[in-house]
């Protein structure tokens, strides 16, 4: 996979506006198609991690023209280990592994033996009210964990509490950014298994976990913009600026970071496709492409109305389906709904 690496003006330019994202949506009985404006509903989605309100592009300043820079001298050579922390050995195996659609329990058992903190997530799923009832007797080991997880829910929990010991490492300049980040990484990756069910062409596991990985550029942008914070004590991120940034460089950052990791190629595939058309993507890319824009809709439109926006009115703004939308979401359609 060739891996490109954008032009960057030193003194920041709106880019042409990007071609509306489309949605296709096929079965016996629907058929959907729609113009999602992705890339407002991408700046809105930014805004919501930022907690910051884009009104007007502006220029950037000078801590914000050394983050482009930098993120260019990413895209062009190494990322540093200090941006985007690597996973332990153990854990970075593992997580390879769960993309095989083979794997057996006795893999996976093998290595969570091996990491008692993953060890004690696992028994704690095990002992939650989702797969446990009250009258049961607390399970203690492991094995008894595999049995009544099942396989498939295994490797969810296992993929997610490694990719989550990632996302919570968040700039204490935006206490809310890591839970953020982690819900909708968690929303994304929801969505792609349910899509992939639906279409039944790929499978849920893997489209689960590139979901839940297509966001690690935004980790290394706030990296960026933590250790500035750190070295100009004065400066207040801008939203309007922020936000651009975000948006025109993690899709390239996280294919980036999931090659320096050495992810199988259709993850790595999945996410370099983000920067280019759907309709010529893979299946998993094309998955993805609609999870992303779904799960930041769900996000922004839950702020909306609890800000008292309507959600009818919100779906007209983005363009979204509304039949997709509670195909992938069904309870937070509900929810929406109802307020309405």
């Amino acid at each position: 996979m060739q891996e490109s690496v954008s032009e960057f003006n030193p003194i920041y330019q709106e880019k042409p506006q990007q071609k509306p994202q489309p949605f296709v949506h096929a079965s016996k009985d629907i058929k959907i198609q729609a113009d999602c404006d992705y890339l407002s509903l991408a700046t809105s989605f930014n805004d919501f991690l930022l907690g910051e309100h884009s009104e007007n592009n502006q220029p950037p300043n000078e801590i914000e023209i050394y983050i482009i820079k930098s993120l260019e001298a990413m895209l062009a050579g190494d990322i540093p280990d200090s941006v985007v922390p690597r996973l332990p050995d153990v854990a970075m195996s593992l997580l390879k592994e769960l993309t095989d659609i083979n794997i057996s329990s006795s893999t996976i058992m093998s290595y969570i033996n091996r990491d008692p903190a993953l060890a004690s997530e696992v028994l704690n799923m095990a002992n939650s009210s989702l797969f446990r009832h009250s009258t049961d007797e607390k399970i203690v080991n492991l094995n008894k964990a595999l049995i009544l997880l099942g396989l498939d829910n295994l490797k969810t929990i296992v993929s997610s509490v490694l990719m989550k010991r990632l996302v919570l490492i968040a700039p204490i300049y935006f206490r809310m950014f890591g839970q953020h980040l982690w819900q909708h990484s968690q929303d994304c990756a929801e969505a792609c298994r349910a899509l992939a069910k639906f279409y039944g062409q790929c499978d849920p596991n893997n489209a689960y976990l590139v979901g839940l990985m297509h966001d690690i550029g935004k980790l290394a942008i706030f990296g960026l913009l933590t250790k500035a914070l750190g070295q100009h004590l004065d400066y207040q991120p801008r939203g309007s600026v922020f936000s651009a940034i975000v948006r025109d460089h993690s899709q390239l950052l996280s294919a980036k970071i999931a090659r320096k990791w050495s992810l199988p190629e259709y993850l790595l595939i999945a996410l370099a496709e983000q920067s280019g058309e759907p309709q010529d993507s893979t299946m998993y890319g094309f998955i993805l492409n609609q999870a992303n824009i779904l799960s930041e809709f769900k996000a922004v439109a839950e702020k909306g109305v609890k800000m008292g926006e309507s959600f009818d009115s919100l779906l007209v703004k983005y363009s979204i389906p509304l039949p997709l939308f509670k195909e992938v979401f069904p309870i937070e359609y509900k929810a929406l709904a109802e307020v309405d």
